[in-house]
Formats: structure tokens, sequence, C-alpha cells
């Protein structure tokens, strides 16, 4: 089947006349016409829709009254829809409002917290980061809210993720801060020369700060020497009293890196 015709063709009878000579006349002009069988009075056949004027000019030279059957393709699919200036209109404002809806916030997703964490951190997330129903959402925008749950004291952790509309919360509550007004202090000291890759490794934004409780074994940070990554645990529970490098920093052997003063 001719691909034209998918796009636009015409059916149409061709009666009285010289018929036979059209036919050798629109062969010879270079007008495609096919399905060509006879009819009472002449023939019938199908050609592509803009060759039909070319033809019907053939045809009246000829005396030959051609007559449209029926339309057929997508194009006069279309053409109801293609004539509705104010349905293109629409389409023109929709599509570029539908592209910029999809980096709005539609819902809020905080079913692992409990009813009170999720209104304290929906508040947290509306007033210091305009983070809410109906706002736009950006990467730093998620990183900075990560940043003002923990900065709040209330979680430990938090992890912001937005995904088809819906931002989604992760916390978990922060643990109480013991008193350490005595007890003994511990350190981590690097055992190599090298880079500190990242300072946590949990899911989201953590912040080792002077001040937090850890637990035995907690990971505090990644320390990469000889193209080789190590876990930095901390060796007791306590509180962090010092933190002395940051993501990137290059680091000598020995380096004290984290001190820890037990409960």
């Amino acid at each position: 089947m001719d691909v034209r015709l998918l796009w636009a063709g015409v059916w149409f009878t061709a009666q009285n006349g010289d018929a036979e000579s059209l036919l050798s006349e629109a062969a010879r002009t270079g007008l495609h016409l096919s399905a060509v069988s006879p009819a009472p009075g002449g023939f019938s056949g199908r050609c592509a829709a803009w060759q039909y004027r070319s033809l019907a000019a053939l045809a009246r030279k000829r005396r030959v009254r051609l007559r449209i059957q029926t339309r057929t393709g997508l194009y006069f699919r279309l053409r109801p829809f293609l004539r509705r200036r104010g349905l293109w209109v629409g389409v023109l404002l929709f599509v570029p409002l539908l592209v910029w809806s999809q980096d709005l916030v539609w819902a809020v997703d905080a079913g692992s917290l409990t009813t009170g964490q999720r209104a304290r951190a929906e508040a947290i997330l509306r007033e210091q980061v305009q983070l809410m129903p109906g706002s736009a959402v950006t990467q730093e925008k998620l990183t900075a809210g990560e940043y003002a749950l923990l900065q709040s004291g209330e979680f430990s952790w938090a992890s912001l993720n937005f995904l088809d509309g819906r931002l989604v919360v992760e916390a978990a509550a922060a643990k109480p801060v013991p008193d350490i007004a005595v007890g003994k202090a511990d350190g981590v000291f690097a055992k190599a020369a090298g880079t500190v890759i990242r300072t946590n490794l949990v899911s989201g934004t953590m912040l080792a700060a002077p001040g937090q409780a850890v637990e035995a074994g907690q990971l505090l940070l990644i320390h990469e020497a000889m193209k080789m990554q190590n876990r930095v645990v901390a060796p007791i529970s306590g509180v962090v009293v010092e933190l002395n490098v940051k993501e990137g920093d290059k680091i000598t052997k020995n380096h004290l890196m984290v001190k820890i003063e037990s409960k």
C-alpha cells in the first residue's frame, strides 16, 4: 500500500466522457492511481488527496465527471480537531504546565514517622525550606530540608526523596544525649594517610558533630587509603566531643579524626 494514502486518500468514480484517455493521461503525468476497477460508464479508483485536484483538471478536459466517494487517512480523521483553534491553544498551554507541575509537591508521605514526628517534620520543612504541597522541588531544597530536620535536634538522621509528585520523608528520632560531665575519652585515629570519603553512611544526611550520641560499632566515616575504603566505627558508646575531619580532607597517619567520651 502507498504510504501516502495512509495519510490522506480519496476513493472516486469517473463516468462519461473519455475515461480511458483519462487513465492514460494520468499515468503519463505521474498521477498514481490505485485499486482501479471498471464501473458503469467508466471506472473507480483511489489516489492521494493532494493529487485529486490535478486529476479533476484532466477529467474536465475530457468531459469525464469525477465524484468523491470516500475520504480516508489520518489527515481526515484529525481535520475536525485541526480546525479548532481553542483546542490547540489549550494543548500549547497544557503541555508546559504539565512539565512544570512534575516538579511540584502534591503530597507528603511520612508514613514511617509517628503523628507527632510527622507534624513537626512538616512544620520544619514548611517554615525553613518552603517544602510543602504546591511548592517546587530542587535537589538543593531536599538537601537543605535534611539538614533542617537534623538541626532541629529531634532526628538523628533524615532522608528526603521526591518521586512522582510525592515528597517521601524518612527519619529516626534522636536519642537523648547522655551527661558527659565525667567519663573516659577515646579517640578514632587514622591507620594510614588518605582521604576522608564520607563522614556518614546513612540514607540521607547525618551530622557527626560534637555533642552527638553514638553507639559502639556505629559507622562514623569512610576513609580511603591506597585506593581501599575503610569503614571507621565508634569504638565505644558515648558522645562525640571532637570531630577533626570533613569530607574531602587529606589526612596523615595517626591523625585524630573523632574523639568520643564514654557515658
